[in-house]
């Protein structure tokens, strides 16, 4: 068979050979090269190069309907969409991923700032503080109005403000480590 237009040509190969450098390059951009499912993707975007390497060996030899090549071609495309959805998924899972750790900090509060001054002023404190997921960084805020059982001296009610905060965002977040961070209370 003389090579024609309808046969298996160099190119073809290439092409599928861009498609997978692209898949792997994908999986990387996501950052997830390190994980178990990138690794798993990359390990069949190798199998996906050997297998165009031996295809290349019929280069000029089989027309494009050959099933060697068309089943390989198929496969190739189905592997570059089911990675797209796989790393969507991925990235997904992460966003919905519930912290380990979270650091809380007083953030603002109202005046006064204690309820052994509210009684005069006719209003509770409320104390809002943020916290944030060590890892990915995300932010948010709880408030907390001071009981008037809150009256002890001000650092019986920093600790019990800070109890209040802490079980706050337990509730949202009840697996994760939630620590107080205790220089956010000196102000």
């Amino acid at each position: 068979m003389s090579p024609g237009k309808d046969t298996l040509t160099t190119n073809h190969c290439q092409s599928l050979e861009a498609t997978i450098k692209q898949v792997k390059e994908e999986i990387v951009k996501a950052k997830q090269d390190k994980s178990d499912e990138g690794k798993k993707l990359l390990a069949e975007a190798e199998q996906f190069m050997k297998r165009i390497a031996n295809l290349k060996l019929s280069v000029a030899k089989i027309p494009l309907t050959d099933k060697k090549y068309t089943d390989t071609k198929t496969a190739v495309v189905k592997f570059q969409k089911d990675t797209k959805t796989e790393l969507v998924n991925l990235a997904k899972k992460a966003d919905t991923k519930e912290p380990e750790v979270i650091d809380v900090a007083l953030l603002k509060y109202t005046r006064p700032k204690f309820m052994h001054n509210a009684t005069a002023a006719g209003t509770l404190p409320v104390w809002t503080f943020q916290f944030t997921d060590t890892a990915t960084k995300k932010t948010g805020q709880v408030d907390i109005e001071m009981k008037s059982s809150m009256t002890k001296d001000e650092a019986t009610a920093k600790k019990m403000m800070s109890d209040a905060a802490i079980v706050e965002v337990k509730k949202h977040y009840p697996k994760a480590t939630v620590k107080i961070n205790n220089s956010s209370l000196e102000s």
